[in-house]
């Protein structure tokens, strides 16, 4: 069965659709066991995707107001996603992913994620998707290796655009290698990979981050991993999660982790 939690939702706060309540509604009448909130930290670079310091403080007592409503019904936790670019919180959090979603060049920096064209533009600069995404690994190892975090949010991110490998091969050796360089540093730190459906919701691809060979690797590095939904609409919640729950079987995994019912984290069988 598949599991009914998620640790990476966002809301009205930033870039989603829904309030906090509007999205525990939600995931109670989905019967869910457990959801965090997993909003945008407050950055330094593009403030316009993250909290204010003022917007952090409603979002807190939001998630708090939410877990007082379901207690006993829903298990709520407050989590944070934190950039690169990210800013000191200014209260304590349950958990936080770490994401990195620019790349920086000549002072400009280019969500890869974002317009398409830019990232276009900055494949050409660079070299090609396979220079670009090779970079992107290297230093969101670099990020993960820096700030140890609980999850490591949707690791091949430039791959949102590569559906059909429409503009680069992802057996490529050389990009498989970047990634698994990246992904060996990053096991050090004893993060969870996050397996997210979010591209998925959005109508970008048809398959979870990361890839399948992305995957076995981190198995074969004792990696576990954490089932996400990305979500920004309340309706999204577990889109792609008996997709994804199979290609984690695929990969070798015969459990998972997800958000406890009583601790922060806990397995369940696949």
């Amino acid at each position: 069965m598949v599991t009914r939690s998620a640790h990476h939702v966002h809301t009205a706060y930033v870039d989603g659709i829904d309030t906090v309540f509007e999205m525990a509604e939600a995931a109670e009448k989905a019967g869910f066991l457990s959801l965090g909130f997993s909003e945008h930290s407050i950055q330094v670079v593009d403030p316009f995707y993250g909290l204010s310091p003022e917007t952090a403080l409603s979002y807190r007592q939001d998630v708090l107001e939410a877990r007082e409503k379901y207690s006993g019904k829903l298990s709520i936790y407050l989590g944070m996603e934190l950039d690169v670019f990210a800013a000191p919180l200014p209260f304590p959090i349950d958990y936080h992913l770490a994401a990195k979603h620019y790349l920086t060049h000549e002072s400009e920096h280019i969500p890869v994620d974002g317009n398409f064209k830019d990232v276009e533009r900055l494949a050409r600069e660079l070299g090609g998707w396979v220079p670009l995404c090779s970079r992107y690994f290297d230093e969101f190892a670099d990020h993960i290796e820096r700030c140890r975090p609980d999850i490591i949010a949707h690791f091949d991110l430039p791959a949102k655009w590569n559906e059909d490998g429409r503009h680069y091969d992802e057996s490529d050796p050389k990009y498989l290698q970047a990634g698994f360089d990246a992904l060996s540093r990053m096991a050090a730190t004893g993060a969870l990979l996050e397996v997210n459906t979010g591209a998925i919701a959005r109508g970008y691809r048809s398959s979870p981050y990361p890839s399948l060979p992305f995957l076995k690797f981190w198995r074969s590095l004792g990696g576990r991993v954490i089932l996400g939904s990305d979500c920004h609409d309340a309706r999204c919640i577990v889109t792609g999660y008996e997709l994804s729950e199979t290609l984690m079987r695929e990969a070798g995994y015969s459990c998972a982790v997800r958000l406890g019912v009583h601790d922060l984290f806990e397995e369940y069988l696949l």
